[in-house]
């Protein structure tokens, strides 16, 4: 048999969960807690999550928040494109050899974890989470060696042999047993070791652990528990007494109550289970992923950003992937809640229908029903049968069908528009028991639409495009050349004050400050193009220059306006090829960005964090966060924030700063990243490649 390589970050997952995961990365609104909810019903989802840890950091604590906080850093779109990336090679990979074994182990780890949780629980430890990731990852040994050797390990599985013989065949094969391998694998991603303990020392008998952390002592149980006839070992019931002073009734209930839990996970990815806990092997996790295979093929390689009609673009897209002539394209324009013609399928006659305007304020028809929803509706549905008007009945006779399918398109979570299709019982069957291409479809044609419309805000078509990259360009270097003077103008603010109490030196300052602001009216008023001014990258230390820029404005802007700063800076962070100028100047406007957003106010807090290293499509970075408690971004403007010379301010502003931001922090070869909603303040990300 084959020595281990190591290699844990290949180790296959279910493929239930795995696509269960993939289908909701996918989702146009996703929240972190659900993907590590989903996560964590997997060891081997969980290592490979732990295995983007920076090698010189690991978690303070292996449990949810710390994979929380994990997930947080990575990204979800970047998840997303790992999780269908492992599908794809799952699929291909010569695992399945072993595939009835892993769904034994993965059984066990989920019922050794509900067990851990609910012994936690009742036994009033303070960190139940901690004790269910304790539970799942306490056979990732086993999971291992089954990955490297499928078809030996996994006959070597079946043979009922006693733990010592088991374990020494491990060690002669692998050069560890599989609890010594796992517990020297946790030992690279939590600081404290406690849960490398626990995995290796979960098979000693009781009395050896009962001088043990209550961790070690709830995963000692746990797995003494998943015998399947708790009355055939009466000395279980010694052991928890031992341990915790449990009852035999409380033990009966903790079992009673974690198989439940166990259950209930396992058939939410419709697996059935015994009364011992046992999972079905009749799943079609396999067919499951020839499906997302084909999905990925087929949809992923849609691309329709540079289309000359990204609309009709839209129609013809699905026409050709569901076979389906009679679908129109309807764009949604916000200001008058109205859905106009944009596009249409081959078996349509476009010409008919290319002044099609529909309401969809207070009336009540499929399509603003499916506006109202962002869900696809029919009225075909029994809910929606009576949802009749003398637009539906004309498009249904137009379409050749009895019923019609509305399905919206929506980027970021605002809606672009609709796709409607014609559809009869039959079809409509069809269509949604292709629920999961037809979801990833229609995602994956609104960000693109979306994407499509930024840059034609961007680009402008009309015969005075040339005009408007002259003054746009013009606009972004006076807008360059104004912010060093405002930091100039912030420390002559912070002199004046330093030297209230003589007039003279106060007085010679004020001039200097008047003649600062001269100069930036005169750049302001300026409209010859100026030659580009470039700075070179060299080593920059980004919390200190954090610093700094802090301390200018503590006294000029942030205590004049009651607001409070709050620094949350990673000292691990190492010096960075950076252009210094091009970073202040970014700090500089995002920060004097979140005082204007406070103004209103009159009081606030603004927060500055930095990482150390995060990863970002693959690659590390470092991560810089400025984000304030404000009023927000409404959704609207948050859309377009770094592509038009849009301004949300009360006072008069050019709108062109953070369009001068993203071309800098791309400049930089980084990326930024902008989170609101009106009333919940806003958060800009930017990412820089790290060293």
């Amino acid at each position: 048999m084959p020595g281990l390589n190591k290699n844990t970050k290949n180790l296959p997952a279910v493929p239930e969960v795995l696509l269960e995961l993939v289908g909701r990365c996918r989702g146009q609104q996703l929240d972190v807690e659900t993907v590590v909810s989903i996560a964590l019903h997997d060891a081997a989802l969980v290592t490979r999550l732990l295995h983007l840890l920076p090698p010189e950091r690991g978690l303070l604590r292996l449990d949810r928040a710390g994979l929380t906080e994990l997930i947080s850093s990575i990204g979800v779109d970047v998840l997303g494109s790992i999780a269908s990336s492992v599908a794809v090679n799952q699929f291909y990979s010569r695992f399945w050899p072993g595939r009835d074994r892993h769904l034994e182990l993965w059984s066990r780890s989920l019922k050794c974890a509900c067990l851990a949780r609910t012994l936690a629980e009742v036994t009033g430890y303070h960190e139940p989470d901690e004790a269910y990731l304790a539970g799942l990852m306490h056979n990732l040994g086993q999971l291992s060696f089954l990955a490297e050797a499928p078809v030996q390990y996994a006959a070597a599985l079946v043979k009922e042999v006693p733990l010592d013989e088991r374990q020494a065949s491990e060690k002669e094969w692998f050069g560890a047993n599989s609890d010594q391998y796992a517990a020297s694998l946790t030992l690279a991603w939590a600081r404290d070791g406690l849960l490398s303990d626990a995995i290796l020392l979960q098979n000693k008998p009781t009395v050896a652990v009962l001088d043990s952390p209550e961790l070690v002592r709830l995963v000692n149980l746990s797995c003494k528990l998943l015998q399947a006839e708790l009355w055939e070992n009466k000395a279980l019931f010694e052991d928890a007494t031992q341990s915790f002073g449990l009852s035999a009734g409380q033990l009966l209930d903790v079992r009673a109550r974690a198989r439940v839990e166990q259950a209930e996970i396992v058939s939410g990815y419709g697996f059935l289970i015994d009364e011992d806990g046992n999972v079905d092997r009749a799943g079609a996790g396999r067919k499951a992923l020839s499906e997302h295979v084909c999905d990925t093929a087929l949809v992923g390689s849609i691309d329709i950003v540079e289309s000359p009609d990204p609309w009709q673009a839209s129609a013809s897209q699905f026409e050709n992937l569901f076979d389906t002539p009679g679908v129109i394209a309807l764009r949604y324009e916000g200001e008058d809640k109205t859905l106009r013609a944009a596009g249409f399928g081959s078996g349509v006659n476009g010409e008919r229908l290319e002044r099609l305007e529909i309401s969809c304020g207070q009336e009540r028809n499929i399509f603003a029903e499916a506006c109202r929803r962002s869900a696809s509706v029919s009225n075909l549905d029994e809910d929606l049968c009576e949802l009749q008007s003398g637009l539906q009945l004309q498009l249904q006779r137009i379409l050749g069908m009895p019923g019609l399918l509305a399905m919206p398109l929506l980027s970021q979570g605002s809606l672009l528009g609709l796709l409607v299709v014609g559809v009869d019982k039959d079809l409509l069957e069809t269509l949604r028991a292709s629920r999961k291409r037809l979801d990833y479809l229609l995602s994956r044609l609104g960000s693109q639409l979306g994407s499509s419309a930024l840059l034609a805000s961007v680009v402008p078509d009309t015969a005075e495009s040339r005009l408007h990259d002259y003054l746009l360009q013009t606009r972004q270097l006076v807008h360059e050349a104004n912010n060093p003077l405002g930091v100039v103008a912030n420390y002559l603010q912070v002199l004046t004050l330093k030297f209230e109490q003589d007039p003279e030196t106060k007085r010679q300052l004020d001039i200097l400050r008047e003649e600062v602001h001269r100069v930036a009216d005169i750049l302001t008023s300026m409209r010859e193009l100026p030659k580009e001014v470039q700075s070179k990258a060299a080593a920059v230390d980004v919390n200190q220059v954090i610093e700094e820029l802090v301390s200018v404005f503590k006294v000029s802007l942030f205590e004049p306006n009651g607001i409070n700063c709050v620094l949350r800076l990673d000292r691990r962070m190492q010096q960075v090829d950076s252009k210094l100028v091009h970073l202040k100047q970014i700090l500089t406007n995002l920060l004097k960005n979140a005082v204007e957003a406070l103004e209103t106010r009159g009081k606030g807090a603004i927060a500055i964090e930095t990482n150390a290293a995060v990863y970002f499509d693959g690659r590390k970075c470092i991560r810089i966060v400025v984000s304030d408690d404000g009023p927000g971004i409404a959704p609207n403007i948050i859309e377009h924030l770094f592509t038009s010379a849009i301004s949300t301010k009360s006072k008069p502003h050019s709108g062109i700063g953070l369009l001068v931001v993203k071309r800098l922090v791309e400049d930089l070869g980084g990326k930024i990243l902008a989170y609101s909603g009106e009333g919940e303040g806003a958060r800009f990300e930017l990412l820089l490649p790290a060293r």
